[in-house]
């Protein structure tokens, strides 16, 4: 018997359903969705390859109304800028983009070790909740992608330079001017973001 024929009848019986696809073009959303409809819980887990993890995490929020959680086994350079904070060095878009839809939490570390064979980088797991309280509208998720990317867009420079543009809609204080983008904190980005769309 075919291969896909045995994996057919495997699924019929235990109600696996595997589908073969490319996860970048995949429709979580509705997927969740389905889920959601026949009241079951829709959890993602996975272990993400590093060259698209940073594009997947982003596709992935459109499901996050309708996901319960996510779990993913990423290198941990990958974690350690999903879940730092304000100040953080590692302090990034991607860390504002995901903590403003997500609790994240860094669950376990898992070292080379653990491999055959042994890969030269460290790697760990994540695990992401979508906050029930996220409140932003689509245009104000928008604005807030387009600042967050604008005020990172040169990390070395102070949002006098990079949020030049915007300088007189956010009514920028003498401090935050001089500030970088890795010293602004999530909540801080989501007002200025709700802001632009109140004034646009």
């Amino acid at each position: 018997m075919h291969y896909w024929q045995e994996q057919k009848q495997k699924q019929a019986l235990t109600g696996l359903n595997i589908i073969e696809g490319d996860a970048l073009e995949f429709d979580f959303q509705s997927w969740a969705l389905r889920g959601r409809a026949a009241k079951q819980r829709s959890c993602i887990i996975g272990n993400l390859p590093y060259n698209i993890s940073s594009p997947l995490l982003f596709h992935l929020i459109s499901a996050a109304p309708w996901i319960d959680e996510q779990v993913f086994m990423l290198q941990a350079e990958v974690i350690e800028r999903i879940t730092a904070s304000a100040g953080n060095s590692e302090y990034s878009r991607l860390s504002v983009m995901l903590q403003a839809r997500y609790h994240v939490e860094q669950i376990m570390d898992v070292p080379p070790e653990a491999f055959e064979p042994k890969p030269k980088v460290n790697s760990a797991v994540v695990r992401m909740i979508p906050r029930r309280d996220f409140d932003l509208t689509e245009k104000e998720w928008t604005s807030l992608s387009r600042l967050v990317a604008m005020a990172f867009a040169q990390r070395r420079k102070m949002l006098r330079s990079n949020l030049f543009e915007l300088q007189a809609e956010l009514m920028l204080s003498e401090e935050e001017l001089k500030a970088r983008a890795q010293e602004i904190t999530v909540e801080r980005y989501i007002e200025w973001a709700k802001i632009l769309v109140k004034t646009s």
